[in-house]
């Protein structure tokens, strides 16, 4: 079984990475019933709240999502990508109780790290975008001054976290305020950087927000032509 479960593991991995999320899913399942210890058992529950996030299967996701909470270290790369999902998660699924335990775990998150940093920051910023539909703008403006003393220099030398630090900087203005050209400022800087290591779909969703940017600026056609580039 052992064995089994990490043939479908690597299956899936290379299926996600083809954004074949249905072929990621399948594969993943099986490894999740394969796997005999809990390391085959935590792989399988990230590769299934990754791809079920993608699609937007928020209640799907949730079970896995807890798996990988309770079975990582606070901090660490896959907890911080577990709870960012868990906000994004119980805000879209009107789940308040899972939402604020959410986000008190963000508010008193630290980094196990120093390769930790980007995720963190992740998880951070979407308990930022929480707080900013909460109208929660004080509580908001802390976790930013978090994500900016978590940063810090390594932005300027680290493209992961130059880029998370920029996404982070537009959710204020997507959903606290009225700055499209703060947006768009900060959005392309966030898909340059993650261009710069090869990170495709962190780059794909910073463009996302350029859209919508131009869209405010007044150029809906290119906006419409940047998400029309984008793979569905």
């Amino acid at each position: 079984p052992a064995r089994a479960a990490t043939y479908y593991q690597r299956a899936a991995a290379q299926s996600r990475s083809a954004f074949d999320l249905a072929g990621c899913i399948d594969r993943a399942k099986r490894a999740l019933v394969l796997g005999p210890t809990e390391d085959h058992k935590l792989c399988a529950a990230e590769l299934l709240a990754d791809a079920h996030g993608w699609r937007f299967e928020w209640a799907a996701a949730m079970p896995y999502i807890e798996t990988i909470l309770v079975l990582t270290e606070p901090g660490c790369t896959a907890f911080c990508t577990a709870l960012a999902y868990k906000v994004t998660a119980a805000l879209l699924l009107m789940r308040p109780a899972e939402l604020m335990e959410g986000i008190a775990t963000a508010q008193a998150l630290e980094p196990a790290a120093e390769g930790d940093i980007p995720m963190a920051l992740q998880a951070i910023a979407t308990a930022v975008v929480a707080l900013c539909l909460m109208a929660q703008r004080d509580a908001a403006a802390a976790l930013l001054a978090k994500i900016d003393a978590l940063a810090g220099d390594r932005k300027e030398t680290d493209p992961l976290v130059r880029g998370q630090w920029h996404l982070a900087h537009i959710y204020p203005h997507v959903w606290g305020g009225q700055d499209p050209w703060a947006v768009f400022e900060h959005a392309r800087a966030a898909r340059a950087a993650f261009l710069e290591v090869g990170e495709i779909r962190s780059a794909m969703y910073a463009r996302s927000y350029e859209a919508l940017a131009r869209a405010r600026l007044g150029d809906p056609e290119q906006a419409e032509r940047d998400l029309a580039e984008m793979p569905r």
